[in-house]
C-alpha cells in the first residue's frame, strides 16, 4: 500500500506530523554552531490546521523549536509529497525468494556475518586462533 498511500501528500489529514530532520544542520548554522560537529538527532514537526497549532501553543515551550522551511524536510521525507515510488525490480526478487527459497536468495545477494561465520574456513580459522591464545596463556608455542 506504500506505493499507493492516499496520505503522502502536501495535504495532510493528521493536526499535526511528526518526522525525522536529522539534516536540519545543514540548512541552519545556529544548529551547526550549538552541537559543535556532535551527531545529534532533530525531528521535524509539521503544524497541519488549527487544531495542531492550539496544540503546538500548549506544549512548545518544552523544546527547542527552529522554524524551517518546508522544502528542506520534504528533501528526504518523499513521503510527505508523494507515495513511495515503487522499485523495478520488487517483483522480481520476490518471485526469486518464492522460487529459491529465502535462504539461497540471501546468500545469492546478502553476506551476514552469521553466514560468514558459519562458513568451514572460517570455523577452521577460529578454532586455529583459540588454539594459538590457549597455547600462549599455558607457556607452549
Amino acid at each position: 500500500m506504500c506505493y499507493q498511500c492516499p496520505f503522502a501528500c502536501r495535504d495532510r489529514v493528521g493536526d499535526i506530523t511528526i518526522g525525522d530532520y536529522h539534516w536540519a544542520a545543514e540548512h541552519h548554522e545556529d544548529l551547526r554552531e550549538k552541537n559543535q560537529g556532535k551527531s545529534f538527532s532533530i525531528s521535524c514537526l509539521l503544524v497541519n490546521t488549527e487544531q495542531g497549532e492550539h496544540l503546538l501553543d500548549q506544549v512548545k515551550d518544552k523544546f527547542d523549536l527552529y522554524p524551517t522551511e518546508r522544502k528542506w524536510v520534504e528533501e528526504r521525507n518523499k513521503n510527505l509529497i508523494r507515495p513511495t515510488l515503487r522499485p523495478r525490480e520488487r517483483d522480481s526478487i520476490y518471485q526469486e525468494i518464492q522460487t529459491y527459497g529465502y535462504g539461497k536468495w540471501a546468500a545469492k545477494y546478502y553476506v551476514s556475518w552469521a553466514y560468514v561465520r558459519n562458513l568451514s574456513l572460517v570455523r577452521m580459522l577460529a578454532r586455529m586462533k583459540r588454539k594459538f591464545k590457549d597455547g600462549l596463556k599455558g607457556g607452549h608455542v
